[in-house]
């Protein structure tokens, strides 16, 4: 399971952090590919913080993603992404993160 603390998870070592709570590559590469064109791109999100990610079947996870949600202040960015797991399988993810001040 991932493990968000206050102020979301870190996006430096964030695949390493995926797959050490056991996320699929498939889900991960979703991930980083939504995050490369939303979070990365600071001339649309400005002071992006409180960065959350949670498999959607994963009550854990999603318990902790409305948590680092709650804390966030300003605008907000949040999306539900699929991702095909190698199992073939899809998964349904949410990405979030805040913006601005």
């Amino acid at each position: 399971m991932l493990v968000m603390e206050e102020g979301g998870v870190s996006r430096h070592g964030l695949r390493e952090t995926l797959a050490k709570a056991g996320w699929d590559s498939g889900e991960i590469a979703a991930v980083m590919a939504n995050l490369h064109v939303t979070y990365d791109d600071h001339a649309n999100y400005e002071y992006t913080s409180d960065l959350r990610v949670a498999r959607e079947a994963v009550a854990e996870e999603m318990s902790a993603f409305r948590l680092v949600k709650k804390g966030g202040c300003c605008g907000e960015y949040e999306k539900s992404i699929v991702a095909l797991r190698s199992d073939g399988e899809r998964s349904r993810i949410l990405v979030g993160f805040n913006h601005g001040h």
